[in-house]
């Protein structure tokens, strides 16, 4: 497995079937064959295309629309690619969904209400390290969980846009109830099905959180004296 960070732009002159343009320089650093399709993924997206070598920057990667849109690929973007010489197969860098109880469409400045600063950081730190991160709520998901409609950032605005599953899931579901409904289960499960990570899967209490750390040994020494408090009979 090879990685680089490369920049992916679409390229509307580059025919109508898939197609991607790839660096000579960067086919050679990576191994990638030229005389073969390559299977581009993207999430849980997957498309054969046929490789063009193109010149120009040697970290800038173009793809034709037909491929872009198989894909799901919401515009051009800073990636952290990786390339599996086993399966022939170039990743186009890595996506976090992250998953709420609710979107305001008709606030569109802040979607996410007073969690809307939080999920700029995590856009703008995924964006640094070539990792896509948008929102989304279970209410999102295709019906056949094969995309999602989601919440991605760009020209200083939140937009929807139909993406990929992503590599993984962080579970920002803002309380039990909403995440002990039988439609956040489902989904939940549908996506660990599909292959999909799930972060932070469940609500912990505090003395939950105690019990995992003290069976870390390099923590438990460190963790204070707590005891579970049991309320008297009155």
């Amino acid at each position: 497995m090879r990685v680089m960070r490369v920049f992916v732009q679409v390229d509307a002159n580059a025919g109508k079937t898939p197609v991607i343009i790839l660096p000579q320089s960067l086919a050679k650093r990576m191994a990638i064959p030229t005389n073969v399709p390559l299977r581009v993924s993207f999430g849980s997206r997957q498309a054969a295309a046929a490789v063009a070598i193109g010149s120009g920057s040697a970290t800038l990667i173009r793809l034709n629309p037909p491929l872009a849109q198989a894909l799901c690929l919401p515009g051009p973007r800073l990636a952290r690619i990786l390339y599996f010489r086993d399966e022939h197969r170039l990743d186009l860098g890595p996506i976090l969904g992250v998953l709420v109880s609710r979107a305001h469409a008709n606030e569109p400045a802040r979607p996410f209400g007073h969690f809307t600063p939080f999920f700029l950081e995590l856009i703008a730190s995924g964006a640094r390290h070539g990792m896509l991160v948008y929102a989304f709520t279970a209410e999102d998901v295709a019906a056949d969980r094969s995309t999602i409609c989601g919440w991605i950032y760009r020209h200083n605005a939140f937009h929807r846009a139909r993406l990929p599953l992503p590599h993984a899931v962080y579970n920002r579901l803002s309380s039990r109830l909403s995440e002990g409904t039988a439609a956040s289960q489902q989904l939940l499960l549908q996506l660990r099905n599909a292959g999909v990570a799930i972060f932070n899967e469940r609500f912990l209490d505090k003395w939950m959180v105690h019990r995992q750390l003290s069976t870390v040994p390099e923590l438990a020494s460190s963790l204070p004296d707590t005891r579970l408090y049991q309320a008297r009979p009155r």
